[in-house]
């Protein structure tokens, strides 16, 4: 029996609840020291939220992150999602 390894990891958006493949998301990463992060390579350790790519969305995220993550989310890691999209 063989199995195809083509496939691509569906993850859901933190923000829209919505399904999407993972190259279409933001990896936000926060570590057990409290240090938060954008992970663009979905490899960090630590707790991920994911928010899909999207200027809207990224905007609505600058309010409601904090209060998902519970932590202050420095507006360098927003800068970085608008440049990186």
């Amino acid at each position: 029996m063989t199995y195809t390894t083509n496939f691509e990891c569906i993850r859901t958006c933190c923000l829209t609840r919505k399904r999407h493949e993972r190259k279409n998301l933001f990896r936000i990463n926060v570590t057990k020291d409290k240090v938060i992060s954008l992970d663009l390579e979905f490899n960090q350790k630590g707790r991920g939220y994911y928010i899909y790519k999207d200027l809207k969305i990224i905007e609505r995220s600058k309010k409601a992150l904090p209060g998902i993550t519970k932590l202050k989310i420095d507006d360098s890691i927003f800068e970085q999602m608008i440049k990186n999209l």
